[in-house]
């Protein structure tokens, strides 16, 4: 996941290098957060997020597991 205040540059830039936009939501947990998903032709994903708040650019790793511990 790419958190930024410039998501929609960060969003063209994936995009020409063959992303698709898949999901987009909007005002996450009331704040001014909006998160797009993006997928590849090879199924490689990418999350871009647009913050308002963040000083500087940052790059988290997020993981979807059904038992954190036992992951």
């Amino acid at each position: 996941m790419i958190l930024s205040r410039d998501a929609d540059e960060i969003i063209k830039l994936f995009e020409a290098l063959g992303f698709e936009r898949q999901h987009k939501v909007d005002n996450i947990d009331g704040k001014d957060i909006s998160s797009v998903s993006m997928t590849d032709a090879n199924g490689f994903r990418v999350n871009v997020a647009r913050v308002e708040s963040m000083d500087r650019d940052m790059t988290t790793m997020r993981m979807n597991v059904r038992d954190f511990d036992e992951a």
